[in-house]
């Protein structure tokens, strides 16, 4: 699946799903957090560092995929945003 998203830093970028159900870890100062059935994006410079929290969304009609969160030189990774929904509770997405 084609993707992309408008992040703080690296503005409008395009990229590919190349995985679902990833588990990562990620450092942070308080230690390493594990995540489950994350969403992988292939596709060098998606993200830099800023762009957490940005939607991705499908290229073709812009439906929303995930939510930014991590990445690296290779890879960047969103949360799904069913998941992400369903922990905030009664919200949607405008135009949905």
């Amino acid at each position: 699946m084609k993707v992309q998203k408008y992040g703080r830093t690296s503005r409008l970028t395009n990229g590919q799903v190349r995985g679902l159900n990833a588990t990562i870890f990620v450092q942070y100062d308080s230690g390493v957090a594990r995540f489950v059935n994350q969403i992988m994006i292939g596709g060098g410079g998606f993200s830099r560092a800023g762009d957490s929290g940005s939607l991705v969304v499908t290229q073709d009609n812009h439906n929303p995929v995930g939510l930014l969160f991590a990445g690296g030189s290779g890879a960047t990774f969103a949360n799904p945003i069913d998941a992400v929904l369903g922990a905030i509770g009664n919200m949607t997405i405008d135009g949905q």
